[in-house]
């Protein structure tokens, strides 16, 4: 059968998790490459992404690693990925790679190591920083396998640097991943009663006497206890996105406001907020509202009649997104004044996941829908606590059975 020349491309099916999906084949540089979409325009769109990216410059000899991790960060990768994972990126070659003795080599160098030697380089950049978390790790894990399959692809490496280098393991790691952090049901509770304090002559926090004490960020901070959205999620909420369904309420979840780095000189300001899609693809999803989501909405409407139009953010006066500086102050001062325990405005998430697990782990696939994960995998092991106590709780069982 007769090669395919760059530049001659082929369509085939894929089905990948029950998903079907247009695969459309090419060879570039003499090597075939793959794009993947659920129709053939979203592959196509892909392999023009890829096909524009500029490659790096061949006269790579005398240029360092970090220059190298920058041009492919910068010219290759920022393309096609999220602004949240370029400044996850960035934040990775910055701090791991930028002042080391691996970043200060040249690809010259690299590439007349045998591969002993380059994975002892490569394995001792990640057991340098083995006193920093794993997922910080995997991030550096990461990065540099992604520049060395991309430095082979170009044939800018000679090989692959970290050919036979895993990932490390949580046992290794210096800094323990911390337990998932959330409130019990009691404690939302209290929450929800503090949203209705008021000013009084003994007791004024803002405002005058007889007056809420909280504003709009309140509801919002509530409604991530009731829904499991996440704080950017939230925020980018319109009151166009609820719709009713045989007396169910249910929304959309097809954006969120992210916050990023300012990367303009003309913009005053270490961080910037925008508006970008879910954090992965099942992250697009229709969530059912409970009563008590919808009582809180309610109370908006009821307290905030300007804002209710179709296009205006639910959670917000100014129709600009709360922001979650503000809201972390904010859930600080509702904790200490309600008697609860001082946590995050993402704990608030953890707390409507697991308040449901513990309700009954059977819950497990729904939750993850709810959640956005990518699969019921990722939320049993986010919440693995929660199901080892009622394996105890389980075999306890035979106790009660004397």
């Amino acid at each position: 059968m007769k090669r395919r020349a760059n530049g001659e491309g082929g369509w085939s099916e894929s089905i990948i998790h029950g998903t079907k999906y247009q695969v459309f084949k090419i060879n570039i540089n003499n090597k075939r490459k793959s794009f993947y979409g659920k129709t053939k325009k979203e592959a196509l769109d892909k392999y023009k992404a890829h096909k524009d990216v500029t490659p790096l410059d061949t006269d790579y000899q005398n240029t360092t690693f970090y220059d190298y991790a920058r041009k492919w960060l910068d010219e290759f990768k920022k393309p096609t990925i999220k602004p949240t994972t370029y400044d996850y990126y960035d934040f990775i070659i910055e701090s791991f790679i930028k002042a080391t003795n691996v970043g200060t080599l040249t690809i010259k160098k690299i590439n007349a190591m045998s591969n002993k030697e380059c994975h002892r380089l490569f394995q001792g950049l990640l057991n340098k920083n083995l006193d920093k978390s794993k997922s910080t790790l995997d991030g550096l894990h990461t990065v540099l396998s992604q520049i060395g399959k991309y430095g082979v692809q170009y044939e800018d490496f000679t090989h692959n640097f970290m050919d036979g280098i895993g990932k490390v393991s949580e046992k290794d790691v210096g800094t323990k991943k911390q337990k998932v952090e959330a409130l019990e049901y009691e404690d939302v509770i209290k929450l929800w009663n503090e949203i209705f304090r008021k000013n009084t002559e003994d007791y004024i926090v803002n405002g005058k006497v007889g007056t809420y004490v909280y504003g709009i960020g309140a509801y919002a901070l509530l409604f991530c206890c009731y829904t499991g959205l996440r704080w950017g999620e939230v925020s980018a909420l319109s009151w166009q996105d609820i719709q009713e369904e045989d007396g169910h309420y249910y929304f959309k979840v097809d954006k969120q406001y992210i916050t990023i780095k300012n990367r303009d000189e003309n913009v005053d300001r270490s961080y910037i907020t925008i508006q970008g899609t879910p954090k992965s693809e099942k992250s697009n999803r229709y969530i059912p509202l409970s009563n008590k989501a919808v009582e809180l909405l309610d109370m908006v409407k009821e307290r905030f009649p300007k804002q209710y139009k179709p296009d205006h953010l639910i959670f917000s006066t100014t129709n600009n997104p709360y922001n979650i500086s503000t809201a972390n102050r904010l859930l600080k001062a509702m904790c200490i004044r309600a008697g609860v325990r001082k946590v995050s405005p993402h704990a608030l998430r953890h707390s409507f996941a697991s308040i449901l697990l513990n309700e009954d782990e059977k819950n497990l696939y729904t939750v993850s829908d709810l959640l956005g994960h990518s699969s019921p995998d990722v939320t049993y092991k986010r919440y693995i606590d929660i199901f080892k106590k009622n394996k105890v709780n389980t075999v306890n069982i035979f106790d009660s059975l004397d």
